[in-house]
């Protein structure tokens, strides 16, 4: 999360996506709510996630630091405070890729899902 604020914070946007890649490979629960289609379950943090990472992919320097600055102020402590709380805001949302989920993959693999995401 650190690359990804300074370097959107620099106006660098080649950096800033490569570090949201890195940041989706490092965390699953980002790549997750990122992925999640359904936006009224949102917390504000994850809406502010989502603002920024279309921003960062377009490369409008401009949304994504003023993106960055609304996920700043959603977590409490700025942007370390992102990642501590953003596990607990989490667990209420992991019911909104298992829907998406279930009708694809089989009840094995969703349920191991739903397990793995309570236990992170």
């Amino acid at each position: 999360m650190q690359a990804l604020s300074s370097a959107v914070q620099s106006g660098d946007m080649t950096s800033a996506q490569q570090a949201l890649t890195q940041l989706q490979q490092d965390s699953p629960l980002v790549a997750q709510a990122l992925q999640s289609g359904d936006s009224s379950s949102d917390s504000p943090q994850v809406s502010a996630l989502k603002s920024l990472a279309s921003a960062v992919q377009s490369g409008d320097a401009s949304a994504a630091q003023s993106a960055l600055s609304q996920l700043q102020q959603s977590g409490p402590g700025g942007s370390s405070g992102v990642h501590g709380h953003h596990h607990h805001h989490h667990h209420a949302a992991p019911t909104d890729p298992a829907t998406t989920d279930n009708t694809t993959s089989s009840t094995n693999d969703s349920s191991a899902g739903s397990l793995i995401n309570v236990s992170v």
